[in-house]
């Protein structure tokens, strides 16, 4: 198992799923923006006030589901990524030259020379 190249990989799904919710979390809020500038500037009736209300409450439950995923994924990050980026990729580095190492390596014989020829 090429341990390396697995580390390297959850970093990379973990950067990727973290940036695709902070995305996601931007287009909710400036969905919530866009309503909430609309009610502003536009006289609406109860009816409209009801399924404005709806959406927005759509919108702040899926902020919060979310940001409870962001939470503990943002510690991982903090914690075992940005602090240790350059460490484990000069760790993947010394990794990938051992495994060269070991596939290269040749065993010189010490006594018995001919089982070797």
């Amino acid at each position: 198992m090429d341990y390396a190249s697995e580390i390297k990989k959850l970093i990379f799904e973990s950067e990727n799923k973290y940036k695709k919710l902070k995305e996601e979390l931007s287009k909710l809020d400036l969905e919530s923006t866009d309503i909430l500038h609309y009610l502003e500037f536009h006289k609406i009736n109860a009816y409209d006030g009801w399924v404005f209300a709806n959406k927005l409450k759509d919108i702040m439950m899926k902020r919060r589901e979310i940001k409870d995923e962001l939470v503990p994924l943002h510690s991982l990050m903090n914690k075992f990524v940005y602090k240790n980026k350059l460490e484990i990729m000069a760790t993947e580095k010394r990794l990938i030259e051992k495994g060269k190492e070991l596939a290269e390596r040749n065993y010189t014989p010490k006594v018995l020379i001919n089982l070797f020829k």
